[in-house]
């Protein structure tokens, strides 16, 4: 037996990470466990709660991947490369702060005529209401829409592989998108100081962008079934998004309506 365990803990492995073959727990070049499997829901509890007040070089390393070929670091994080990254909830926590902060020191926010709104029909106010939640919780609102995304990318690449991946890997997947999303905002907030353009146009259109070569990256084929399975994408999000949309605001507007009552 005592020999049995000495012959498993002299047995060597390759880090995920970096490469080195090595024994024990720990790569001793990069520091990463060699006990790294499969995304997992325990995964996505410890990379919510970790260091939420930790920026260092790996943030902006992180940042300028996302920006460049996000694909690439998706596909290093499932695949076990995850010392060389910030863990993408954290990051969000953080990039949703610079935005909001930023905003606000430019003067960003949107002024809203509240006395006008006053003078509307009840059922335009609680309407008012339901579009005051979105636009006002736009990471929320995000975080919402990843689930419709999600389901819309198993649909359309169905036949194409996307089976391969489990649910928390494309969780992780869709909130490093929306770490771009954010990144680029911070980045075109001066844009909307100077010149009054639109930084979520900016980071929306740059984000459709990098996100269509994502899929193409992730789920190569022909020209045109990528064409074909990307409008199938594009079809799939918008109807399953405008159908969640509309069931949280029926939930928004029963709930606010219940108050009123009271």
């Amino acid at each position: 037996m005592e020999e049995l365990c000495d012959k498993k803990r002299n047995e060597k492995q390759v880090c995920l990470n970096c490469g080195t073959e090595c024994g024990g727990r720990y790569c001793p070049e990069c520091g990463q466990s060699l006990a790294v499997g499969r995304l997992t829901a325990k995964n996505l509890a410890e990379y919510c709660s970790a260091g939420l007040l930790r920026v260092n070089s790996t943030f902006f390393r992180t940042m300028g991947n996302l920006l460049v070929r996000p694909w690439m670091v998706v596909k290093n994080f499932i695949g076990g490369k995850r010392v060389r990254y910030t863990p993408p909830f954290l990051m969000l926590v953080l990039l949703v702060s610079y935005s909001l902060l930023f905003s606000r020191w430019l003067g960003l926010t949107a002024n809203r005529n509240d006395e006008f709104m006053e003078e509307q029909p009840e059922m335009t106010q609680h309407i008012d209401t339901i579009l005051r939640f979105f636009t006002d919780n736009e990471a929320i609102t995000a975080l919402l829409l990843i689930l419709p995304v999600l389901l819309s990318v198993r649909l359309a690449y169905r036949k194409a592989g996307a089976g391969r991946y489990n649910w928390v890997e494309y969780m992780f997947a869709g909130v490093f998108f929306l770490c771009l999303v954010y990144s680029v905002d911070v980045i075109a907030l001066p844009t909307e100081w100077l010149w009054n353009w639109s930084s979520s146009k900016i980071s929306a259109t740059y984000v459709l962008l990098l996100g269509s070569i994502a899929l193409w990256k992730a789920f190569p084929g022909p020209v045109w079934r990528s064409l074909k399975r990307l409008m199938l994408f594009f079809f799939y999000t918008f109807t399953f998004s405008l159908l969640y949309l509309v069931i949280v605001g029926s939930l928004i507007f029963s709930t606010e309506l219940t108050f009123s009552l009271s």
